[in-house]
């Protein structure tokens, strides 16, 4: 597979606007503010194949009677508090226990630089550390390391999910979007599923991806990257078409390139609680994450900024302790709450909103 870099000189031609953007900083020719994205993309190389500074241990599962989850979440260096505030929230080990899984984390993150991960890692062992530097165009390598690890070191889980490392998951549904998996023969991924989508070639536009880099004009059907989840066979498929496809810049659309490579696009299933919490607007207009009773109904939330909120809002939403509409709740343990499949967990009826926006 000939890889084809990506041409500054062909790239002005046909994109005559770049030409009036260049500027001399530091002594460097680089493209103006408001293209500046620009300077990135082109040292963006589609082939690469770093290395592995530090990857956890094989996933040690003991608990045969159920099933069996490893999370790939994706974090930065820098984002440690954000990865304590989820080992200690949503992806608790206790939590999981009482609902029936064993779970496994792996947190995906470049190259640390002057940040010292040596007490975390001996304290936790879920860092995998990979050989680049941080850039939002090589996200795509990220997925690619985990789901190598995962056919490497993590072939007894049952379910795959990846996403960010500020989302907040509520794990009472996505337990209910796995056993959707389970159910139905039909579905073995659930994610906010994008439809075929136009490539932006306006380069002012930071999803800006020249034909250079990929030439057809839409990509195939792609789940939104803040979180999807994942029967294992259909996690390994896509690790099979890794080394068939170049990486795009844009990392969830890459991902549905190796789905559509892969020939398991017909097994990808919507979830409303997902997309919905990706949404947004949607915090804008009803500030999701003070809002338990419209919360407690999505399967995750994505955009926190501070992870002591992201504590306070998923200790609201498990405590049982709100009132939404009509009904009250009193104040219980949550744990058992969530043993009993309490009503607190029904998901919320979003088509009000859905009508209303006219989505």
């Amino acid at each position: 597979m000939e890889d084809v870099q990506l041409d500054i000189a062909e790239l002005e031609v046909t994109m005559p606007v770049l030409r009036d953007q260049k500027i001399i900083k530091n002594g460097k020719c680089e493209y103006a503010l408001g293209y500046s994205h620009i300077n990135e993309l082109i040292r963006f190389n589609r082939s690469m194949k770093p290395g592995i500074i530090h990857e956890p241990a094989q996933c040690s599962f003991f608990k045969k009677d159920r099933d069996l989850i490893i999370f790939g979440i994706k974090s930065m260096p820098s984002s440690s508090d954000f990865r304590d505030a989820i080992r200690e929230s949503s992806l608790s080990e206790p939590i999981w226990d009482w609902l029936g899984y064993e779970v496994k984390i792996v947190f995906l993150i470049g190259r640390p630089g002057k940040i010292d991960l040596t007490r975390e890692i001996q304290l936790h062992d879920d860092l995998l550390v990979l050989d680049f530097d941080e850039s939002q165009y090589y996200l795509g390598y990220k997925d690619i390391a985990f789901f190598k690890y995962v056919k490497r070191a993590c072939f007894s889980a049952d379910f795959v999910f990846i996403g960010d490392d500020d989302i907040l998951i509520v794990p009472q549904n996505l337990a209910r979007e796995i056993q959707r998996i389970k159910s139905e023969p039909q579905t073995q991924a659930v994610g906010c599923l994008k439809p075929e989508e136009y490539v932006t070639r306006t380069p002012k536009n930071k999803y800006f991806v020249p034909r250079q880099l990929y030439f057809p004009e839409t990509y195939p059907q792609y789940f939104s990257g803040g979180g999807y989840v994942t029967s294992l066979h259909f996690a390994l498929k896509m690790e099979e078409q890794i080394n068939r496809n170049f990486v795009l810049p844009m990392e969830d659309t890459f991902v549905g390139t190796l789905i559509n490579a892969a020939k398991m696009s017909k097994y990808m299933g919507n979830s409303v609680s997902i997309c919905m919490g990706l949404r947004n607007w949607f915090k804008t207009e009803i500030e999701i994450n003070k809002d338990v009773c419209i919360m407690r109904g999505l399967t995750l939330s994505h955009k926190f900024y501070d992870p002591e909120e992201m504590r306070r809002s998923f200790q609201s939403v498990v405590s049982g302790n709100f009132v939404c509409g009509e009904r009250s709740f009193k104040q219980e343990d949550y744990l058992s709450a969530w043993k009993r499949n309490n009503d607190n967990f029904e998901l919320f009826n979003f088509e009000p909103f859905i009508q209303k926006h006219n989505l």
